[in-house]
């Protein structure tokens, strides 16, 4: 009797399993969608800058400023369901595409371009609106849902 039903047993243990191990996790539901850069112009200029900023004119950052809004006031990011993304980084530029998953136990957020360019980016937080991200040791991201 138990021989008999055995299979059905390991069939619903077979779909649980592929059902689970395939598709997005958590995190990645929530990274699908269109996100938009916050950046902190004048702070993202210091850190740059280093101990320079100091020396440089308000004139001088303003300019800079504004070039960084001007820049990426138009950037949009988009994590799409079937694991593609676009970065559009300025309005009339092209598209940079590619693959996305989220790995590590939400951890990082893994991109290779369709160029070739693998990254990995760390993710210090990720909720519905905001996205906090480290591309690197000196350079941190902070994108927010766009409507």
């Amino acid at each position: 009797m138990i021989r008999k039903h055995m299979w059905k047993v390991v069939f619903i243990g077979c779909l649980t399993f592929v059902m689970t191990g395939c598709g997005f996790n958590q995190h990645e539901k929530k990274m699908v969608g269109k996100w938009k850069p916050s950046i902190n112009a004048k702070k993202e200029i210091e850190k740059r800058a280093g101990k320079h900023f100091k020396k440089m004119s308000e004139k001088h950052i303003a300019k800079l400023t504004q070039g960084i809004q001007n820049k990426t006031k138009g950037m949009v990011f988009a994590f799409k369901a079937d694991g593609k993304y676009e970065v559009q980084y300025e309005k009339d530029g092209e598209a940079e595409t590619g693959t996305w998953k989220i790995i590590n136990g939400g951890q990082v957020l893994f991109i290779k371009s369709d160029k070739g360019k693998q990254q990995n980016i760390t993710i210090k937080s990720l909720s519905d609106q905001k996205a906090e991200l480290s591309i690197n040791e000196t350079q941190d991201l902070t994108l927010l849902r766009a409507n």
